[in-house]
């Protein structure tokens, strides 16, 4: 939870500087797990106010006039993290030294993300292994 906290909330607006892979893939796996965590209490403040009659509108793939908090709620959610999500994945490809440029081309950034780091200093900072970046 401290990788979450500290790459997601602390540094989330910080495009300087590097992320470990340690550091990423516990970021995105506690987003990942959050992001569940709030699509299922969503859901259920959904069911709470429409009942059975949401379930079933999802089921038939029908249309609904309906405001559905989890949409509302997931959209907002995703908003909020959706800087801190490139902020991380630029700070994670300055630390195999690429640009945060490379998100825009057609290799999906997560693949990027399995590259090791450089082992010094490059130009984007301190290898972040040698001693963990921890915002206070």
């Amino acid at each position: 939870m401290n990788y979450f906290i500290n790459e997601y909330i602390k540094r989330g607006l910080e495009f300087k500087g590097r992320t470990s892979r340690k550091a990423y893939w516990y970021g995105v796996l506690w987003y990942t797990l959050i992001s569940i965590l709030v699509g299922i209490i969503l859901s259920i403040i959904d069911y709470s106010i429409y009942g059975n009659e949401i379930w079933e509108t999802i089921i038939n793939e029908s249309k609904t006039d309906k405001i559905l908090v989890n949409d509302i709620g997931g959209g907002i959610f995703s908003l909020i993290f959706f800087i801190p999500s490139v902020a991380l994945s630029i700070r994670r490809l300055h630390d195999i030294n690429k640009s945060g440029w490379w998100l825009l081309t057609i290799i999906p950034p997560f693949i990027w993300s399995f590259f090791r780091g450089d082992e010094g200093e490059n130009k984007y900072g301190k290898n972040p292994l040698n001693e963990e970046v921890i915002v206070k």
